[in-house]
């Protein structure tokens, strides 16, 4: 059987030590359980979409397993009908690395102690061996500061109606503070600038828009970095039909 839910929205619910993080459009808050979270997306849900109906989301344990899911606006969680079972993890979860730090200088090695072998024969003796200098430490190069992701440019505003009321204009991005995120390996923190980005694209242009688009486009390049390739396929795949249906093909194409 296969669902006819549309395939946006999608929320992807995350379980980290006691907290679920909330990615996806207009993303709400970390909650503190499963539950709690998918109450909090129906809610969402419930407020933006029109006529109100289930939206898609996936719930990842802390060990990496998926779970495909449909989010009723009552509040409830069913399995997705056509992914009903577990998705073994993607990736092997862990501590997060920490960002390089420069290396140390080697220190000199110790002068060789000459081995029992070259000790002089009893009743024989040898004019001793000169001492030879230890070799002088070479300098370590300086290791490059890891350099800045490079993200998808921003996409030009759609020429299209757009189905979201006129507001002000929001805040500009911060492509520092994602570039940073993403260089020294925090995930989350990079999820939550794209995440609001993108909903800040959406109160804006609206959900179906070239800017709504572009940034599940730069969710899907952050999932590969990850390491979620399943997950960056998906993203890719809802950003060009969201593209496809603002600009569709010419007819015989």
């Amino acid at each position: 059987m296969t669902s006819a839910l549309p395939p946006w929205p999608h929320y992807q619910l995350t379980s980290t030590e006691g907290t679920v993080t909330i990615t996806g459009p207009a993303a709400p808050a970390p909650q503190p359980t499963r539950e709690a979270a998918v109450r909090a997306v129906a809610a969402l849900a419930a407020r933006t979409l029109r006529p109100p109906r289930p939206v898609r989301a996936t719930a990842e344990d802390a060990d990496g397993t998926r779970w495909a899911l449909h989010i009723h606006p009552d509040g409830t969680a069913t399995p997705d009908p056509d992914q009903p079972g577990p998705q073994p993890p993607t990736r092997k979860r862990g501590r997060r690395t920490p960002p390089p730090t420069a290396p140390t200088p080697n220190a000199s090695p110790a002068p060789e102690t000459p081995s029992a072998e070259a000790q002089p024969v009893p009743h024989q003796p040898q004019a001793p061996l000169p001492q030879q200098a230890p070799p002088a430490a070479e300098p370590q190069p300086r290791t490059a500061a890891p350099a800045a992701p490079v993200l998808p440019a921003p996409v030009p505003a759609a020429t299209v109606d757009s189905p979201a009321p006129a507001v002000a204009a929001a805040a500009a991005p911060q492509p520092a503070a994602l570039a940073a995120a993403v260089a020294a390996g925090h995930w989350e923190t990079a999820a939550a600038l794209i995440s609001a980005e993108e909903a800040r694209a959406i109160r804006t242009h609206g959900a179906y828009s070239t800017e709504a688009a572009h940034w599940i486009e730069v969710r899907a390049d952050l999932a590969d970095r990850s390491g979620e390739p399943a997950r960056a396929r998906d993203l890719r795949l809802q950003a060009a039909r969201i593209r496809a249906t603002i600009s569709p093909a010419p007819a015989g194409r």
